[in-house]
């Protein structure tokens, strides 16, 4: 239960630091990046809380998170190889 409160807390803690910097910041960057870049941490953090979830949701929910987290990485590799060429 207490690894359960660590990473719910440690996903709250990284997604309001990440919320502060671009407020902070947002005269910085042109509106397109701060849209694309508040977009993108907000749906990582619906992935990364859904996953905490299913993960201690049951054993199935854990196989869920496994084939996921293994999607994302084939997905990410994919994409640097394609930039890298």
């Amino acid at each position: 239960m207490l690894l359960k409160r660590i990473m719910y807390g440690f996903g709250l803690f990284s997604f309001l630091s990440i919320m502060l910097y671009f407020w902070g910041y947002a005269n910085d960057y042109k509106q397109e990046y701060l849209v694309s870049g508040i977009s993108f941490f907000f749906l990582a953090g619906i992935v990364y809380f859904l996953f905490v979830f299913l993960y201690f949701k049951s054993g199935i929910g854990k196989k869920i998170v496994f084939w996921g987290l293994l999607l994302i990485v084939v997905i990410l590799s994919v994409l640097l190889v394609n930039k890298v060429i």
